[in-house]
């Protein structure tokens, strides 16, 4: 059935007054249609108990507590009130109750409300009916006197109202863990007074869950209770009235407010403060929100599910209008939009993520956020969440005592979605990090320049001059890795302020700069410097080039001879024989090795006409023999290039043909010996001064006395980087 209840009479009747048609206790009256099974389960768990104690006393009927008992089982819910009558209907023994019960297979038509609630609800029966037949009662039904409010009201009232209930509701959740599992056991003379707490407790768990928390108000005896919860009228509990632990039970005595102690549980210290300080009934529209998150989080609509920390904080926020107060909590929801189902964010998106930003949270929240509005497509949402990331990643680096440490963490995050953002908020966002970079220390630079990649922002260096030559000048000095520019997003303008930076210290005179930067290219700067480096003519780029060759090797450093040679051969320097300059742009701070020198060889062979047939000068000729001879062989490469020479028609310089001719005349003899002679003698190669020449596009600014804004280097020979 749905939308409707079925009800159900049962008592002590008169023959031909109930179902059955003869004399006894059975089934006096029930619904059209009512499911069979509904009758023996209403028979065995919800009936009235009368104490037997008192029948042999013969109490007056007035002093029987009226009963209340709920169960769920086998998809049927049956809740029932029940009264005691006294004597039979046909005798004078004790024992006549009355039990109305109602019964239903759709937990919705309960609604909103409890089964606890439905005590002293007016339209409980309390006769039998005059015939067998009943009318339907239809669903959503009026509670009692334990309405939300009034019951919130009643807890707040009792003196450690607030711990026991979140006692009551942890022993409660309990019931579905085995290992935890306890009855709950509470005492009280009034009936009324047990279920006002049971509602209290049950009210603070979603709907689903609650209707499969079975209770009975009151059990005659407590061995035989069949429920989760059992009221016991304190002259019948017995030994079922000690709270010790070791009972076995969780027992609540309401009468002299003591129970067992009970480990508290996450839902219940999240939800019985904010019922007994906040709007009721907007508290239990969230508890009802956090089950409905549960369930869509577990992909069904009826199965109850223990909802999160974060569902019951999203649907405290969304329900109840609750603020997030502390940072904890904002990271927390914010994890659970990334997080949640589709159904719970198309009811909370909005006001959840709204509570979020009003909580001015830090950047890990904030980039928690755009990992959800990138990920589930949340266009409009996504541009102000990063404009706050932006402003909160900027603090960041600036509050950072070691930016190093601050780029680390930077270059170690997930990139951003991609957005298109209008013209003017470009223009904003840069000027942001414009106005951050004015005031950075040079080790956070790099940081903010990350931040700025992070957020597709281009800062201009005119905007920020100062601040950028200082970091060049600082960066050019370190050594950590991290800080190298491949490790982390360098603008490409940054190498230029390094170029600029570099060609002023070394045009400095010679002193402590001077040698820091040319050690500083040595050691690392050649590396990123040395795929733009193209003038002979550029200090600079001489000193890159030669660190270059030094650290290359195979094919890279095969590829830069020919590109050094030929460089200098189309470009030959005025005064200066191109061989020489490509030598000392190669060799120029140090000795070469008998493969670099045979290899440089090669490839001036390889360049024969090109100016005048002059392939080499005396001079370069000079320091080739002063490293070939060292040999007692000269290399196969270098005869086979002088043979070349030879075959071509360009004579051989005579110190390289004496050495040739050696090199034959010890083949012949079979020589091993290391003789030279006269003529070859070894000069020690020396650093060549090239007459520096102005360069297209350097930045330079006339008049400048330092490092200018502009972006450097311009031409590009064509050469591939390392």
């Amino acid at each position: 059935m749905s939308g409707r209840f079925g009800s159900l009479y049962y008592t002590d009747c008169r023959p031909g007054q109930g179902l059955g048609g003869g004399a006894g206790f059975q089934f006096q009256a029930v619904s059209a249609g009512l499911a069979a099974e509904a009758m023996p389960l209403v028979q065995r768990t919800a009936l009235y108990e009368p104490p037997v104690m008192w029948m042999r006393r013969r109490r007056p009927v007035a002093d029987y507590p009226p009963s209340l008992a709920h169960t769920a089982e086998g998809g049927v819910f049956v809740t029932a009130a029940g009264r005691y009558l006294g004597q039979e209907a046909n005798g004078t023994r004790e024992g006549n109750q009355f039990t109305h019960a109602i019964v239903t297979r759709d937990s919705a038509d309960y609604g909103s409300v409890r089964p606890a609630q439905l005590w002293g609800a007016p339209w409980w029966a309390l006769a039998p009916a005059p015939d067998t037949e009943l009318d339907e009662l239809a669903a959503h039904p009026v509670p009692g006197p334990l309405d939300a409010e009034t019951v919130r009201d009643r807890v707040r009232a009792a003196e450690g109202g607030t711990e026991r209930l979140i006692a009551l509701l942890s022993a409660i959740q309990q019931l579905t863990d085995p290992e935890h599992r306890r009855t709950v056991v509470l005492v009280s003379a009034d009936p009324e007074e047990a279920a006002c707490w049971i509602a209290a407790a049950t009210l603070l768990l979603p709907q689903p869950q609650a209707l499969h928390v079975s209770f009975k108000i009151f059990v005659a005896d407590g061995q035989y209770g069949q429920h989760d919860i059992i009221a016991l009228h304190p002259e019948w509990a017995g030994r079922w009235a000690d709270t010790a632990a070791s009972s076995g039970f969780a027992v609540f005595d309401l009468d002299r407010g003591r129970h067992t102690a009970v480990a508290p549980t996450a839902t219940a210290g999240f939800w019985v403060p904010r019922l007994l300080a906040e709007d009721a009934y907007d508290v239990l529209d969230a508890v009802e929100l956090a089950g409905q998150f549960a369930r869509a989080r577990a992909g069904s609509t009826t199965t109850p599910g223990e909802p999160t920390g974060a569902d019951r904080l999203a649907a405290a926020v969304v329900a109840a209008g609750e603020r997030l107060s502390t940072r904890e909590r904002s990271a927390e929801v914010a994890d659970w939009l990334l997080s949640a189902p589709p159904q719970a964010l198309r009811i909370a998106r909005d006001p959840v993520l709204t509570a979020v930003l009003q909580a001015c949270p830090r950047a890990p929240v904030l980039r928690t956020l755009a990992t959800a509005a990138g990920s589930r497509g949340w266009v409009g949402a996504a541009a102000q969440i990063q404009d706050e990331l932006l402003t909160a990643e900027i603090g960041e680096v600036l509050a950072a005592a070691d930016g190093v440490a601050a780029l680390r963490r930077l270059t170690a995050l997930a990139p951003l979605p991609l957005l298109e953002r209008p013209v003017q908020e470009q223009a904003r966002s840069r000027a942001e990090i414009e106005t951050a970079l004015r005031t950075a220390r040079p080790d956070q630079v790099p940081a903010l320049l990350t931040v700025a990649h992070r957020h597709a922002t281009a800062p201009r260096t005119a905007n920020f001059r100062a601040a950028a030559y200082s970091f060049a000048a600082w960066w050019v000095q370190q050594s950590d890795p991290d800080v190298a520019p491949e490790r982390w997003p360098a603008p490409p303008e940054a190498l230029d302020w390094v170029r600029d930076v570099l060609r002023e210290a070394l045009a400095s005179p010679a002193g402590p700069q001077q040698t820091s930067a040319r050690e500083a290219i040595c050691a690392r700067w050649w590396r990123p410097l040395w795929p733009a480096a193209y003038d002979p003519g550029d200090d600079l780029d001489v000193m890159v080039m030669s660190a270059a060759y030094a650290h290359l090797e195979g094919s890279r450093r095969a590829q830069l001879l020919r590109d050094v040679q030929e460089w200098c051969f189309a470009r030959a320097a005025d005064g200066t024989h191109p061989s020489t300059v490509a030598w000392d742009i190669l060799f120029g701070t140090r000795t070469p090795e008998v493969a670099e020198a045979t290899e440089f060889l090669v490839g001036l062979v390889g360049l024969v006409g090109l100016v005048g047939n002059r392939t080499f000068t005396p001079e370069v000729c000079t320091r080739l023999c002063a490293v070939l001879a060292a040999e007692p062989a000269l290399p196969a490469q270098a005869q086979q290039a002088m043979e070349q020479l030879s075959q071509r028609g360009h004579p051989v310089p005579p110190p390289l043909a004496q050495l040739a001719q050696l090199a034959q005349l010890r083949t012949t003899r079979g020589s091993s010996g290391p003789e030279r002679p006269e003529q070859v003698s070894q000069v020690a190669p020396r650093r060549w001064s090239l007459r520096r020449r102005s360069r297209a596009g350097s930045g330079r600014v006339s008049g400048s006395s330092g490092p200018s804004g502009s972006s450097g280097s311009s031409g590009s020979s064509g050469k591939g980087g390392e």
